[in-house]
């Protein structure tokens, strides 16, 4: 399904001069249609417990202390305005659905997928939906003066009030087909992800570039991304209390395919979050199937 969204999205963004719109006409898709049904369904079903509150909590951790890093290092490779902002959501927003459920999944069997389901609502959808979008808000590219960053952040993040209706309607306005149905538009967002992704990290002008520029806020920021949130679960996790290895597994994710979106509402550097996203991704399937065939 990689493959095939990136072959896609190449060979679309060689042959048609309005590949790029047509990436953003399915970003747009994604983030007004699709991304708010699946929200809705699946935080209408959810039944949080006390037993994960600790692993949420060191997740958090890690993705906050991503975040404060990629700030400061922003600052120090002189990245400004939508560039800063690209930069310090690729350095936390994580492929924990797309790629870590399967992912997961096959590494450690189908018995460890709700802790993986556990870990992408209730740590990557609220960073993605509150933080991000937040982050997006305020370095926005082009847009007009009279747009504050709290009335862009509103306007444009449908899937947050998906999230806030899904909590706090009863169970049986999600019943299990719908969920179904929800299901089945996690796994077309994925090819649809991947498309524009081939189409961003190839389009410039007449020239072919894929794979993306490999440039110095790239690597740093992909350091950031694999390095710190994983770092932080595990640090606590042998210092406090255990965690389930899913949690792990997820906070090792790359750069997620989500934080297009963010280029789709807020007009962020698609350059660098194409970049993280495509080298954060080969590193990880890279390290998954070295971790087979050891394991």
């Amino acid at each position: 399904m990689i493959l095939a969204g990136l072959g896609a999205g190449v060979l679309t963004a060689r042959r048609r001069r309005d590949a790029t719109h047509l990436a953003e006409r399915v970003l747009s898709l994604t983030l007004w249609v699709i991304l708010p049904i699946v929200t809705f369904f699946n935080f209408a079903r959810f039944e949080p417990s006390a037993e994960i509150g600790v692993g949420i909590a060191f997740a958090y951790a890690g993705m906050a202390s991503a975040l404060g890093i990629a700030y400061l290092v922003a600052r120090r490779l002189g990245l400004a305005g939508h560039t800063r902002g690209a930069f310090m959501c690729a350095a936390f927003v994580s492929n924990t659905g797309f790629l870590g459920l399967p992912f997961t999944a096959a590494l450690l069997g189908f018995d460890a997928l709700p802790a993986a389901i556990t870990y992408d609502q209730l740590v990557s959808a609220p960073w993605l939906l509150i933080v991000a979008f937040s982050i997006g808000a305020a370095y926005r590219h082009e847009h007009p003066s009279s747009e504050g960053g709290l009335r862009a952040f509103l306007t444009r993040n449908p899937a947050l009030y998906a999230l806030v209706a899904g909590l706090l309607v009863p169970d049986a306005l999600a019943p299990d087909w719908a969920v179904d149905v929800a299901n089945g538009l996690v796994v077309a967002m994925a090819p649809l992800g991947f498309f524009a992704l081939g189409v961003f990290a190839t389009a410039d002008g007449e020239r072919f570039r894929f794979p993306p520029p490999l440039t110095r806020a790239v690597v740093a920021v992909s350091a950031i991304k694999l390095g710190v949130p994983v770092a932080v679960m595990a640090a606590c996790a042998a210092l406090i209390h255990d965690v389930p290895n899913a949690f792990l597994v997820q906070a090792a994710m790359p750069t997620g395919l989500n934080s297009l979106l963010l280029v789709s509402a807020y007009r962020l550097d698609r350059e660098m979050i194409a970049g993280a996203i495509v080298y954060t991704t080969a590193l990880v399937l890279a390290w998954g199937l070295v971790a087979s065939v050891l394991g």
